[in-house]
């Protein structure tokens, strides 16, 4: 695996992190009707997301 497919995977992982806690917090603590859909998609994102670093982490570590 090139160092542009580690960068882009790393990337990916973020993005979904980033998006799962603001899905998580933001949209479903600040609107006027407390939707619990926000927190699944959310948590499922986020899941998603510590898949994808675990991954890139251990892609890392083999390539060294």
């Amino acid at each position: 695996m090139n160092s542009n497919n580690l960068k882009a995977l790393a990337m990916t992982s973020f993005l979904f992190l980033v998006a799962g806690l603001f899905s998580m917090f933001s949209l479903a603590h600040n609107s006027a009707m407390y939707d619990i859909n926000f927190v699944i998609i959310g948590g499922i994102l986020f899941g998603a997301g510590v898949l994808l670093a675990i991954m890139t982490l251990f892609t890392f570590a083999l390539k060294k």
